[in-house]
């Protein structure tokens, strides 16, 4: 079973619990598990009895929509810290944020340093859940690290990216190791997907290149190991990035 994460309150309006289940309508087997947003940001402080009260009268209606959707949906039972949270992301496979530029320029700031680099599984953030993505910018670091995106890409959205064009950002190497493995991904890729193209670029020049793709692309999903540091750290690149309707995939 996928066990897919929802912060139920990073966006300002109502979640909306359809379009989730629209988004993931293509896994058989799946749940949904929600926490809110709001227990990690810098400036929260101790609730009172009237902020506690419109919470559960929140939870309450998000839980009676999930029941009229027929949605496997449950609130994690711990979110009382970060390391709580982060212990309870390994037993998931996804964490998806629906993020406007508004939300994100709102949001993001507030959070703990680090907080979204720390989780235990994929994240990807997303400007509209049920408008999926046209194309799929692979950055390949040295470190590998964007392998892990990549499973956990597959295992969700594989069977129906089948038909997607992918461009394969390659970081230059020397390395033999680096070379043979960039290879067998090659093409393990080329026979997954119908149209795969490759970009090497040197180290330095890694980050630029996404920029540009990104500003020609139509609805890319950038799908990133560590380097999506770059875009998480860079409020101005990642509100440049949902402009475009883009979305960021990665395993840190």
């Amino acid at each position: 079973m996928k066990n897919i994460l929802i912060p139920v309150d990073w966006q300002s309006q109502d979640v909306h619990l359809a379009d989730y289940a629209k988004a993931f309508e293509h896994i058989d087997n799946k749940k949904f598990s929600a926490f809110f947003l709001e227990d990690f940001l810098q400036h929260n402080e101790r609730e009172t009895a009237a902020a506690e009260a419109d919470r559960l009268d929140f939870r309450f209606e998000i839980e009676k929509e999930a029941r009229a959707l027929d949605v496997d949906l449950q609130f994690l039972t711990n979110t009382q810290n970060q390391i709580a949270l982060r212990f309870q992301t390994r037993f998931a496979d996804l964490l998806t944020i629906q993020a406007s530029e508004k939300s994100w320029r709102e949001r993001a700031h507030e959070l703990p340093p680090g907080f979204l680099e720390n989780m235990g599984c994929s994240v990807m953030i997303t400007p509209q859940l049920t408008n999926r993505f046209n194309e799929i910018i692979l950055s390949f670091d040295p470190d590998f690290s964007a392998l892990a995106a990549l499973k956990t890409f597959l295992s969700l959205y594989g069977k129906i990216s089948r038909e997607k064009s992918m461009t394969v950002i390659t970081v230059i190497s020397h390395e033999e190791s680096n070379i043979v493995t960039e290879k067998c991904l090659i093409e393990f890729l080329q026979k997954y997907f119908s149209n795969v193209g490759t970009f090497p670029v040197h180290q330095r020049s890694l980050i630029p290149t996404l920029d540009s793709l990104v500003s020609v692309a139509d609805r890319p999903l950038l799908l990133m190991g560590k380097s999506a540091t770059h875009f998480l750290n860079n409020n101005d690149r990642m509100e440049s990035l949902i402009r475009k309707k883009g979305s960021l995939f990665y395993s840190v």
